[in-house]
């Protein structure tokens, strides 16, 4: 049998895809307003959806390190004083389930490593250190691949009956983060 990250990673594949082409951070011409956008919009998506993940008990008693995942605090710091004008996401996925909110947190999760990625490319272009902070791209730091694990053994712990849950909460965040971001750019 195929793993649950295999599985949510070919679910999501298209998704992530194009959802990653439609940010300009992914772009060539990234400088500090496109970098303070980007966190901007990640957190307008985060705010909320961490309050409601926080409030699922059956995800908590799944991964007992929860608010150690969170990213909202970090976000807040890095913008400082723009934090306050941060929009909230427009839509959001369904995590009213453990299984359903470990589909979302696989792609908030996988964003986190890519943050390093992308922390790499700004430190090389001279977008940071500056104005903007960069505490959510550090992320976990050193405890990186301990979290990683530690999150994808309590993915793979979901039942077999509950995957497809998983399965949808992965692509409902995709969706939403998509939907949010076309949204804010329509203004």
């Amino acid at each position: 049998m195929q793993s649950v990250r295999d599985t949510l990673r070919a679910s999501t594949k298209a998704l992530h895809d194009s959802l990653e082409q439609c940010l300009p951070i992914s772009g060539d011409a990234v400088d500090v307003a496109v970098y303070r956008q980007h966190l901007s919009f990640l957190l307008g998506f985060h705010a909320p959806l961490e309050t409601r993940l926080a409030n699922n008990d059956a995800l908590r008693a799944r991964l007992p390190d929860l608010e150690l995942r969170f990213k909202t605090a970090l976000l807040t710091a890095d913008l400082g004083a723009d934090s306050e004008t941060a929009d909230r996401a427009m839509a959001l996925p369904d995590c009213s389930t453990s299984a359903r909110a470990l589909g979302v947190l696989y792609v908030l999760e996988g964003a986190s490593r890519g943050a390093a990625v992308l922390l790499r490319r700004l430190l090389r272009d001279g977008i940071v250190p500056g104005p903007v902070g960069t505490s959510y791209l550090e992320g976990y730091g050193a405890t990186q691949a301990a979290m990683w694990t530690t999150f994808c053994e309590a993915l793979e712990a979901i039942p077999p009956d509950e995957r497809d849950e998983a399965r949808a909460g992965a692509i409902e965040t995709f969706e939403a983060m998509s939907q949010s971001w076309h949204a804010r750019t329509r203004v």
